[in-house]
C-alpha cells in the first residue's frame, strides 16, 4: 500500500486518513510505504503511526528508475 503524505504535518484530516490506511494495512499484514516524505516532522508522524518504510527528498534526491530499488528507508523499530 502506497500513499502520499505531503500535508500530514499540517492537516488533521490527512493525519486521520493516513493513520487509518496504516492501521488497515497492518491488520492485513501489508508493509506500508509512504512516498513524498520531505521533512523530519512527516517522518516522525509516520514512525509514530507505525509506517514501515518511507521514500522522498528527506532521504534521497530524484533518480533514474534503475537506481531506485534500495532507496526506501525502513523506519519501524
Amino acid at each position: 500500500m502506497v500513499f502520499s503524505v505531503r500535508d500530514i504535518a499540517t492537516d488533521e484530516d490527512v493525519r486521520v486518513m493516513v493513520r487509518a490506511i496504516i492501521w488497515i494495512a497492518l491488520g492485513l499484514n501489508f508493509i506500508t510505504l509512504a512516498e513524498g516524505v520531505e521533512t523530519s516532522a512527516q517522518r516522525h508522524l509516520l514512525q509514530w503511526h507505525h509506517c514501515d518504510e518511507v521514500q522522498g527528498l528527506l532521504h534521497a534526491k530524484p533518480m533514474v528508475p534503475t537506481l531506485i530499488g534500495g532507496c526506501t528507508k525502513t523506519i519501524r523499530d
